[in-house]
């Protein structure tokens, strides 16, 4: 397994006036199996700044939204760049900032990536095998017994 800090760059904390979010760590996790792009709170700003210095390598198999899909984040060109086939949202439920926006969640079902929200599927599991990805819901796989569909509810 291989880490590699895509940003930000260390000359970044030289420059006044700079959003925190500019400054969210990027890390990309590589393994045999596939790799995993963490993009914490980047916003437009930091994808347009990683697709000039590190655009070779932003493609991953999986992706965790960047701020959590956010009306400033998912740009149509960082997407275009990381092709990931799984995204997470990481949300959580009835948050008050309304993540991830609807057009937010369309721009990647466009592009026929599958999504996930942790405020909907619970914990997202991600395998990394040398046969590729594969994704689960942890409310999908293990619903509560109290809440599985009956036969007699179709």
């Amino acid at each position: 397994m291989y880490f590699e800090m895509l940003h930000p760059a260390w000359d970044s904390y030289a420059e006044d006036g700079l959003k925190d979010n500019f400054r969210s760590c990027v890390l990309k996790v590589s393994s045999p199996g596939g790799s995993l792009l963490i993009p914490g709170d980047i916003e437009a700003d930091a994808e347009a700044s990683l697709l000039t210095d590190r655009s070779l390598d932003l493609h991953a198999d999986v992706l965790v939204a960047p701020h959590h899909g956010s009306k400033t984040s998912s740009t149509e060109a960082f997407i275009n760049a990381v092709r990931p086939s799984i995204t997470v949202f990481t949300v959580g439920y009835r948050n008050r900032f309304g993540h991830p926006k609807p057009e937010v969640v369309e721009r990647y079902l466009n592009r026929g990536i599958r999504t996930y929200r942790s405020d909907q599927d619970g914990m997202v599991m991600v395998d990394f095998r040398l046969q590729g990805v594969s994704a689960d819901s942890w409310r999908q796989s293990r619903p509560r017994y109290w809440l599985a569909e009956s036969p007699d509810a179709r």
